[in-house]
């Protein structure tokens, strides 16, 4: 999934560009292993006087744990490095404790991030409707971004597809192995849920259509050897 903040950022040159990853994990992975590098790279070969603000939020207590403080500063010490510009950090990096499907950043106003993504997290909340109302009232108005990655319900007519090698009677097999493993997937692994139409609601919820202008990237696809959680989604979509 490509997709850059910088694309709809050309009214907001007056502070830093606001990125907030929903569920960024212990292990801060996204920043560690590069997955946002090519978008802020992008970004600041076109805004070369803008800072970048980058927040994760989970709803582990991260500042709590010596060991999740280390990995935080490893991921600030891998921006500073690669983003250090003339002794100037270009990119602050912070974390914060959160419940997204209660209320994520109650204290923090509508519309104050440009950019915010989630990734694999909207299977595991206990409301999703409400997680997702959340994000929406948090991204801008008028050009804010919203990018997913996501496991998803099988949906037969959408899936199937020769070219990919799924077949009809493989897509009917996955669906009854996630009806099947969905409630004790959810006791033993943190209320991760194997049968959500998540990119359903998120369409839903922002006032999309399937072929909705905001939808900038979408796509489902396979990846077979994530058994039971192969059939994927991801995309980028504007708030209007």
């Amino acid at each position: 999934m490509e997709s850059s903040p910088s694309l709809y950022y050309d009214r907001v040159t007056d502070r830093p560009l606001r990125i907030l990853e929903v569920g960024i994990g212990e292990d801060c992975r996204t920043i560690l292993n590069g997955s946002y590098d090519a978008a802020l790279q992008s970004f600041l070969s076109q805004y070369p006087n803008q800072n970048v603000e980058l927040f994760g939020v989970d709803y582990i207590d991260m500042k709590s744990s010596s060991k999740t403080n280390a990995v935080v500063s490893k991921a600030r010490t891998y921006l500073k490095e690669k983003y250090n510009i003339y002794e100037v950090d270009k990119i602050k990096f912070d974390v914060m404790q959160g419940d997204i499907s209660i209320l994520l950043l109650p204290s923090i106003p509508d519309g104050y991030f440009d950019v915010i993504t989630c990734c694999l997290v909207l299977c595991s909340v206990s409301d999703q409707k409400t997680a997702i109302q959340e994000i929406k009232r948090l991204v801008r108005p008028n050009g804010g971004t919203f990018g997913y990655l996501e496991h998803v319900a099988v949906d037969k007519e959408l899936d199937f597809d020769q070219k990919n090698g799924v077949s009809s009677l493989g897509l009917q097999l996955l669906e009854w192995e996630q009806l099947l493993f969905d409630p004790a997937q959810q006791l033993v692994a943190h209320n991760y849920h194997l049968h959500r139409s998540t990119e359903d609601l998120i369409w839903k919820e922002f006032g999309l259509e399937v072929n909705d202008t905001q939808i900038l990237q979408k796509e489902r696809f396979f990846v077979k050897d994530m058994w039971p959680v192969s059939c994927q989604t991801c995309g980028v979509v504007i708030k209007s």
